[in-house]
């Protein structure tokens, strides 16, 4: 599917709504936390920073301010389907993400005792392109185990 460049940027507007760690866990807390001191607390940020995602959130349409409900804010529905997409895939996601992420350790220790020198950049660009050429197919078979 070729997409246009408005749909491009609609759906980069939705993904900017979760591209961060506490947004993340905002969409998992807002419909069953009773306050957003509540949800301050629970993820260790002050009031303000906890305000500044969910405006951004607000901005992706992902959380709305409902009138006539007692609730401070609630998700709308490509909020509900994010969250339950994020549900549904993090297990998967977070494995792969740690089987790569081991593999780039293990290739780290490997240049480490083979005593190979080598300036920053070109190390992490190594590491990199050694870990996915020798870890491609188990992250595949990962996902695809989805």
């Amino acid at each position: 599917m070729d997409l246009s460049q408005d749909e491009r940027e609609q759906l980069a507007s939705l993904f900017n709504g979760v591209s961060h760690a506490t947004r993340i866990a905002i969409l998992q807390k807002i419909e069953t936390s009773k306050s957003l001191s509540d949800i301050a607390d629970d993820l260790d940020v002050t009031r303000g920073t906890l305000q500044n995602h969910i405006e951004r959130m607000i901005e992706a349409d992902l959380v709305y301010r409902p009138e006539e409900t007692g609730r401070t804010y609630q998700l709308t529905p490509f909020g509900e389907y994010m969250r339950e997409l994020i549900d549904a895939e993090a297990p998967v996601l977070v494995e792969a993400a740690n089987h790569i992420s081991e593999q780039a350790e293990a290739i780290e220790d490997s240049l480490d005792a083979a005593g190979v020198s080598m300036n920053e950049q070109t190390r992490e660009r190594t590491v990199h392109t050694q870990s996915w050429e020798e870890s491609i197919n188990e992250i595949r078979q990962i996902l695809d185990d989805v």
